[in-house]
């Protein structure tokens, strides 16, 4: 055990603590957070300076919490009351449920959730219609965070089509 006592259990808490600070520190909290990452890789010897290994954790933390903003595609309004007409090109996962069908909507600005009440096979280009949407977080103890969800299936913005028009296939060699 070294004097100063700094371990692994320390360097946890400074990743997570940076990871809790990145939402307020925005974009700005991505560029310091690879700053220090940075300068962490170049301090070689971390057993003089004990408190660097700190630093470092608590910016790769931000560097791994920070988001970046999100870029709708052109001509949609994000979180708005008006209905938005989505060109893009179905790409996997795709979410099989009683209701219809969840997939990944890739677009020339953003990837976007996309709920069907009809079947969506991936590669094919469709232009869906309706609310795009910033996906909430927690709404209920024991649920789920649909934001979470979301980003985990490779979005950052969701759509539940109103009306689906299919344009053609667009598959590729991994479609």
């Amino acid at each position: 055990m070294s004097r100063f006592g700094f371990g692994p259990l320390a360097v946890a808490v400074a990743v997570a603590a940076g990871v809790a600070l990145a939402p307020w520190l925005g974009s700005l909290g991505l560029v310091a957070g690879l700053a220090g990452l940075a300068l962490a890789a170049l301090i070689g010897p971390v057993r003089r300076h004990r408190a660097a290994l700190l630093a470092a954790g608590v910016a790769f933390g931000v560097a791994r919490g920070a988001r970046l903003p999100v870029s709708p595609p052109a001509s949609v309004g994000v979180d708005d009351r008006v209905v938005d007409r989505v060109v893009g090109v179905v790409r996997g996962p795709i979410l099989h449920t009683p209701h219809g069908d969840g997939a990944r909507l890739e677009t020339e600005g953003a990837a976007i959730w996309l709920w069907a009440d009809q079947r969506l096979t991936p590669g094919e280009r469709i232009a869906a219609s309706g609310l795009v949407r910033t996906p909430r977080g927690l709404r209920d103890p024991g649920v789920a965070d649909r934001g979470d969800a979301t980003r985990a299936r490779g979005a950052e913005l969701e759509l539940t089509a109103r009306s689906l028009e299919r344009l053609g296939d667009a598959a590729g060699l991994i479609d």
